[in-house]
């Protein structure tokens, strides 16, 4: 194995108004293939010099975006992974918490990019997602909606066009 820091951020993850600093590790176990996404992905979340947490981070090797959704102190993350075959580029985000120590999914979206514009295939499509959330209240998880869209590869301006609402299938 040859661990390695993929991704890192400051916030308070486990436990309201906390100084920590968490860390997205990819333990890149021995043959581990591209199949295997290379293999396991950890979440180490320290306090000081404290480990406070260590969960599967169920392959998210990528942190897109923390904030405190609900106002109640603790940071959630929007967390993605992705993989390249083919010539189909698929990114996969999910929203979680850490609070406790346990990983928790609050929202998983799924596929939010999909792209086969490299395979050049006829049909080829770019799928994408867009993530809204509702006004925040303090206390309140706000709504959180998706919106799918596709646009065909072809052409140089690409047409967008609402496709369906919720997790894509």
């Amino acid at each position: 194995m040859v661990p390695s820091i993929v991704d890192m951020t400051t916030g308070s993850f486990t436990a309201a108004n906390q100084t920590q600093t968490l860390y997205v590790i990819s333990v890149s176990e021995c043959n581990a293939s591209h199949a295997d996404n290379f293999g396991t992905k950890r979440v180490a979340i320290f306090s000081g010099q404290q480990l406070v947490a260590d969960v599967d981070a169920d392959f998210a090797s990528s942190i897109v975006r923390k904030t405190d959704l609900n106002s109640d102190g603790i940071d959630e993350l929007l967390m993605s992974t992705g993989d390249m075959a083919m010539g189909t580029l698929t990114e996969m985000t999910t929203l979680v918490s850490f609070q406790g120590g346990r990983r928790r999914v609050i929202q998983d979206f799924g596929a939010v990019v999909e792209d086969s514009c490299a395979a050049g295939t006829p049909g080829s499509t770019s799928d994408a997602s867009v993530i809204y959330i509702s006004d925040v209240v303090p206390g309140n998880m706000p709504k959180i909606t998706q919106e799918n869209y596709s646009a065909s590869c072809r052409g140089k301006a690409r047409r967008w066009r609402l496709v369906s609402r919720g997790k894509r299938q």
